[in-house]
């Protein structure tokens, strides 16, 4: 039987990954689908990407996003935010409401060292999700990165970063910005799911407490 799942002849079910996962220690979801990292206790988080001995450590940024170097790719490691980002209609009486405990690793490839904020949200709900390759389903993560506040008043290069997470008092919203209106200080918002319910709406500078640009997706594992 070992020989068969070793050769690709047989593939994993969901009992007996999870006796090999309790067994040996392995990760659950690598057995199913190959993704994320092999062993369930990888140091730190990192990703299956980064795990290994092929992977050069190369430098950290003066914001904690760490960097490495496998072959000739480059990958980030950044933290998960533990509140996720909505992708619903913004409600007034929302609150707040951690995922998780703790802050999470998560790796992303990128073309070079950058430096700036960054991190990664995780999406919960359907409104920026239309079906097509470039939406959102729930369980997606996002690499983000902070816009500063001084930069919200000159031209937000929505055109070129179009999906942003948006955090109010109440809400962590994950939205296309479609409109900069500068004279009356207002950004409007858009859902890419069609339904009725999910239209557009418009906010006020003073009623943003953070703005991110969204910089890459990363889909979410699929469990069978």
């Amino acid at each position: 039987s070992v020989s068969c799942y070793l050769s690709g002849r047989r593939n994993f079910g969901r009992r007996t990954a999870e006796k090999w996962g309790s067994e040996f220690g392995f990760n659950v979801s690598w057995l199913l689908t190959g993704e994320g990292s092999m062993f369930a206790d990888s140091p730190d988080g990192l990703a299956a990407e980064v795990y290994d001995n092929q992977a050069e450590f190369v430098v950290e940024n003066s914001t904690g996003a760490k960097f490495y170097k496998r072959g000739n790719k480059l990958y980030m490691t950044v933290k998960l935010v533990p509140f996720a980002a909505y992708a619903r209609f913004i409600e007034p009486t929302d609150m707040i409401e951690a995922e998780r405990d703790e802050w999470e690793d998560v790796t992303f490839e990128v073309p070079s060292v950058v430096h700036g904020q960054y991190y990664a949200f995780q999406v919960k709900g359907d409104s920026m999700d239309n079906g097509m390759r470039d939406s959102f389903e729930e369980g997606d993560r996002v690499l983000v990165r902070r816009l500063n506040r001084q930069y919200w008043t000159d031209n937000v290069r929505f055109h070129e970063h179009p999906y942003w997470i948006v955090v109010t008092k109440n809400s962590i919203l994950l939205k296309q910005m479609t409109n900069q209106n500068k004279e009356d200080g207002t950004f409007t918002f858009h859902s890419l799911n069609p339904s009725v319910e999910y239209s557009d709406f418009t906010l006020r500078i003073d009623d943003i407490n953070s703005l991110f640009y969204v910089l890459k997706k990363k889909a979410k594992e699929i469990s069978f």
